[in-house]
């Protein structure tokens, strides 16, 4: 409403006016001060006039004595003219009602607007014009009122008589003083007509000047002038936006980046896009100049050191002073939407230091910057800084010429910057009446998910880190990498997909909710064709610590190989400010629906080159597909605008590189002379008398490296443990297989054969065979005496063979024979070690040697390899060998055995017991720790950085495992018991792999089992063989050390099968081969044995089972 200014003491008492009583008058009254405003004609001697009450101790008195400080009109005084009764709002149009810039002749303006206030009580109608631009400090100004202006009963309305008067173009007194019109002469108040006069010469060039524009004066219903102040001031004025900057008092209501500050806000183009995404975030860039608008030039030199200065709130809200702050005076502006520069003044502060997000600052400037006659504060920033209440409890203003809502919006910029006004006074000496400005502001506080190409800091795994042309991964070497990493990076980077196991993960800058972090806030899919998975939350999980800076996604089931993947974080998960996360500005670029770069590629956004928006613009045709998947996700889809970050992939098949290597394996084994197992005696002279043929005539046998163990043997009727073959050898991490020299690559054979007449029956050969694999730091009769008597036992009459895995047994480092009869020290050792590619390596070896032996006892189809080894004995000649082959292996053994299984034709039955996968996870351990075998590893490790609890050592292991996958059980699994796939086999002369084929068919029926009619060219079909489904049995120890649970759970989960029937509690890791009644773990390993008997001798003839006696609860009545 009105603004209250008291004008004269000594009002004219003037005569009433001979005019209808109906018609509605302008109001021109100093008696009651209601006059139009601003109006020089209530100034007194240049000045504003004192208010009742200035200097009195409350805000409504700082507001007097600051009003005091002016030589002109605020900018920001409303201009209202006070109307005696209701007009026809109609009238009330910039035709009848005129602004002007008057400087010597009325210059037309524009206005936003006319309109009549609502009136309060009995006081007056007031009319209020808002100019279309702010009024301009120096500047003069006028606005007259015609008569066209009608009040409510449709008559225009009248003058009030000191315009009457004043419109008059002769002196209203003489050279003596005295009034010249008789109605002026009043001996009470002889100074009326003097006043009046005074009025008229006020008014006399803007009534001239309104002649000029055609305005008669007689047509004047209201006439008023006014100048706005020119006193140097530091502005602070929301309504035109000229304000200190950075500020939080010119952010939004929500704390967010206005949307006046943006110059694209509305337009549907990719700068619209931007300046939306920016006008969404909490608190200030912090690259934005620190600057203090100035109403006028100063003179630099006068700015003192401590005049203008920074601060930032430090831990705890210590407010500490920022050291090296440059502070530069400009007279030129540059508009930041057009780039235009025109006259301004203002202060730059410039931290040599640049401003770190999430932070808080403060900056003030002393009014000492404006010279001699100082810097004023402007209104709103000075009524902010004096110490007394704007507003009630009620919200009410406490100051007369504000409005509840000024109050209240200057009350809250009272509030934040009172630290500093307590600090400035309390640690500094400056009081409020000696500062020009004070304001603070935040930078931005949002958690971004971040995506920055250009340092790498990205989502992984990426299609940004594949080779666009040969289609390899292209990961970076960090600088200053050690060696493992090194060559680590190397082997991946001649991948063709990314791992379906090792975690993944996405950067954050700042701290998240994290009740917020879900399957709904982090979604994940696989994409097949334009039918998007989501993947349930079990297969999946999410972790997070502030102090890794990252989000890890980790699956817990494979994904599916050579599929492309996408991973979405929404809006719905919230950062530690309660706001939604944020996107970091290339990503908004990038979700633009709008192009970055025209036809010719010049860049489209205003922030962007055009070589960068032209390389943004190809990510974003390449994103396009990945939104437009998002919105068809099912359940309604994720528009792009709930998207803070997305990222693609495509996994890698992580069987194939093993399943070249044994194809190669094969073509190498096919193209030597024979493929059987020799006896160790053949490189001598003759075989009489074979030490290694052991004729079990005794029902038990002391475990040859076992001391203090002696084993039941009653099912077994004879040992071989003298046979050796040559196997072929990975010599490289990327799955290189060579056939060595005869005799290099030697490795141990040892077979066990059924008894003939059992007390249950007779065993007949020939005989299926079981290979059964030892664990880590075992050997050959570890492993095969563990389980020959069980399988061997009537009606199951199974043959079992075991080999040493590498550098075990007699292939380890220690060993002086390939054929040790006693445990050998440091069996194992080099096997796993910190050296994590040698030991990818390691596992693959072992199930290479597992193909060959497979191949072994496969034989020439008519005759197994292995019947050699009893050529001497009363079995030679007899054959004694099936093909169908069964697997055991325990831990490590059944480790490398998941991959054997996988890809061996001959086996679709097998055990694992107290095996594991995700590899890593075997080194990691679980909440309790590390496991026994990762320990020293991870030591190790952490002397190269990667401590455990870090995200250091999350990617770590993640290129680990990553690395592993290609011998991974659970990357395997899912191969293992489904999704088969055919066999493969390699040409040497061509070095082309192709399945494996077999005669030419029209159909699958004409196919043996297993087999499929396929065309395998362009006119030829053919029965191609497949690899098993196989059935599998998973046994693990509660609590196991060695190998966690989790990672059994993980085998177990991949491959589809249930632990509840073996799972053993109590049990130690080694139970399966514990054959010593005396030692823990002698019962679960009697029933453990039990199970994978039972389980090989039903599926190995058909459909594995495992009886309801056998369950573990049931065997060990726990």
């Amino acid at each position: 409403m009105l603004a209250t200014v008291v004008v004269g003491a000594c009002a004219p008492d003037i005569p009433e006016r001979d005019a209808p009583e109906d018609r509605v008058q302008a109001i021109f009254d100093p008696a009651t001060a209601t006059i139009p405003l601003p109006n020089d004609a209530a100034l007194q001697e240049g000045r504003l006039p004192t208010l009742e009450g200035t200097g009195e101790a409350s805000a409504q008195g700082s507001f007097g004595t600051y009003l005091t400080e002016l030589s002109g009109w605020m900018p920001s005084t409303p201009i209202e003219i006070p109307f005696s009764g209701a007009l026809n709002t109609e009238t009330l149009t910039d035709e009848n009602v005129l602004f002007y810039r008057f400087d010597g002749g009325l210059e037309p303006l524009a206005v936003a607007s006319v309109e009549a206030l609502e009136a309060s009580g009995e006081g007056p109608v007031v009319v209020r014009v808002t100019p279309a631009e702010p009024v301009v400090r120096g500047e003069r100004y006028a606005v007259i009122v015609t008569k066209g202006v009608e009040g409510a009963n449709g008559a225009s309305v009248i003058e009030p008589l000191p315009i009457f008067y004043a419109a008059s173009k002769t002196p209203l007194v003489d050279a003596d003083g005295e009034p010249t019109l008789d109605v002026l002469v009043d001996p009470e108040n002889p100074g009326q007509a003097l006043q009046l006069e005074g009025l008229r010469q006020l008014l006399a060039p803007l009534f001239e000047s309104a002649e000029g524009q055609g305005i008669a004066r007689e047509q004047i219903a209201m006439a008023f002038s006014w100048t706005v102040s020119s006193d140097s001031v530091a502005l602070f004025d929301p309504v035109s936006a000229q304000v200190p900057l950075p500020n939080d008092a010119a952010l939004d209501p929500d704390g967010s980046f206005p949307d006046s500050a943006g110059c694209f806000v509305d337009a549907q183009t990719a700068n619209g896009e931007l300046d939306r995404y920016l006008a969404g975030l909490s608190g200030w860039p912090a690259s934005t100049p620190i600057t203090l608008p100035l109403s006028k030039a100063i003179d630099p030199a006068d700015i003192g050191e401590d005049d203008v200065q920074l601060w930032r709130v430090g831990d705890g809200g210590v407010l500490v002073r920022v050291e090296d702050v440059s502070v530069t005076y400009v007279d030129e502006l540059s508009d930041r939407c057009t780039g235009e520069t025109g006259p301004g003044y203002a202060l730059v502060l410039t931290p040599s230091e640049p401003m770190q997000d999430r932070e808080r600052y403060f900056a003030f400037a002393t009014r000492s910057i404006g010279g001699e006659a100082g810097l004023l504060p402007d209104l709103p920033m000075f009524m902010a800084m004096q110490p007394y209440p704007l507003v009630d409890a009620s919200g009410s203003s406490l100051v007369g010429s504000l409005s509840d809502e000024q109050a209240q919006a200057i009350a809250g910029i009272k509030q934040s910057i009172a630290p500093m006004m307590a600090h400035l006074e309390g640690e500094l000496g400056l009081t409020y009446e000696e500062l020009a400005a004070v304001w603070g502001w935040g930078t931005w506080d949002d958690t971004f998910v971040v995506f920055d190409p250009n340092s790498g800091s990205i989502a992984f795994p990426s299609a940004f880190l594949v080779n666009s042309e040969s289609g390899q991964i292209e990961l970076p070497v960090p600088e200053g990498a050690d060696a493992l990493t090194t060559a680590i990076i190397g082997v991946l980077n001649q991948r063709r997909g990314f791992s379906t196991t090792a975690p993944g993960w996405i950067p954050v800058d700042g701290q998240v909710d994290e009740s917020t972090i879900d399957a709904e806030s982090v979604v994940m899919a696989s994409v097949r064709g334009f039918a998007p998975r989501v993947l349930p939350a079990d297969e999946y999980a999410l972790s997070y610590d502030p102090q890794w800076g990252h989000l890890v996604v980790e699956p817990q089931v494979p994904l599916a190989e050579e599929l492309q993947h996408a991973g979405i974080v929404t809006t719905a998960m919230l950062g530690a400010n309660g706001r939604p996360v944020q996107p970091t500005a290339v990503f908004a670029l990038l979700r633009s629906p709008y192009p970055l770069v025209d036809a010719e590629g010049t860049s489209l956004v205003y922030l962007l080159d055009d070589a960068t928006a032209g390389a943004l613009e190809v990510a974003r045709s390449a994103y396009a597909r990945l939104f437009l998947l998002a919105g068809a996700l099912p359940g309604g889809g994720i528009d792009r605008s709930e998207i803070a970050t997305a990222w693609a992939f495509v996994t890698e098949d992580p069987v194939a590189e093993l399943q070249e290597s044994r194809a190669v394996a094969m073509a190498l084994l096919d193209a030597r002379a024979s493929v059987e197992a020799v006896r160790a005696c053949d490189s001598g002279p003759n075989c009489v008398n074979d030490a290694f043929f052991i004729e079990l005539e005794s029902e038990s046998l002391p475990h040859p490296t076992s001391a203090g163990t002696v084993v039941d043997v009653s099912n077994l009727e004879a040992i071989y443990a003298g046979g050796e073959f040559d196997s072929v050898v990975q010599v490289d991490a990327v799955g290189t297989v060579i056939d060595p020299p005869a005799g290099t690559a030697r490795v141990g054979v040892s077979v066990f054969l059924p008894r003939a007449v059992q007390d249950a029956g007779e065993c007949q050969a020939p005989f299926d065979v079981v290979i059964a694999q030892h664990g880590l730091g075992g050997n050959r009769w570890s492993g095969g005496l563990m389980v020959a008597n069980d399988v061997a036992a009537y009606p199951s009459c199974k043959a079992t063979v075991a080999i040493d895995l590498p550098l075990h047994g007699g292939r380890a480092s220690a060993a002086t024979t390939l054929h040790p009869d006693e445990a050998v020290s440091g069996s194992g050792a080099g096997f796993l070690g910190a050296d994590l590619l040698t030991s990818k390596v390691n596992f693959a070896q072992a199930s290479l040697d597992l193909f060959v032996l497979a191949r072994i006892i496969a034989g020439d189809g008519v005759t197994s390899g292995l019947e050699a080894l009893f050529a001497d004995t009363p079995y030679g000649g007899e054959a004694l060998f099936g093909f169908d082959v069964g697997f055991v292996g325990q831990s490590l053994g059944g480790i490398v055995g998941v991959p054997f299984v996988t890809l061996e034709p001959t086996v679709d039955t097998a055990t694992f017991s107290a095996a594991g996968g995700r590899l890593t996870w075997i080194l990691e351990g679980d909440d309790q720790g590390p496991s026994t075998i990762g320990g020293p590893i991870l030591d190790a490790l952490a002397t190269l950085g990667a401590v455990p609890g870090t995200f250091e050592f999350i990617r770590t292991m993640a290129l680990v495992q990553w690395t592993a996958d290609v011998v991974d059980p659970v990357a395997f699994a899912p191969f293992t018991v489904a999704r088969p796939r055919a066999n493969l086999a390699y040409d040497l002369d061509s070095e082309t792999f192709g399945p494996v084929t077999g005669e030419l068919c029209a159909a699958d029926d004409e196919c043996p089992s297993g087999w499929q009619c396929e065309s395998v060219s362009s006119d030829v079909d053919r029965c191609v063989e497949y690899l098993p489904e196989n059935q599998v049995l998973v046994q693990m120890a509660q609590g196991d050390r060695t190998v966690v649970n989790r990672a059994t759970q993980a085998l177990a989960r991949a491959l589809g099968v249930s632990l509840e029937e073996t799972t053993f509690e109590g049990a130690p890791h080694s139970f399966l081969s514990t054959l010593n009644p005396e030692r823990p773990g002698y019962a679960a390993g009697q029933c453990a044995r039990a199970q994978v008997a039972a389980w090989l001798a039903s599926g190995m003839s058909g459909v594995a089972e495992l009886p309801a006696s056998l369950s573990a609860a049931t065997c060990l009545g726990q």
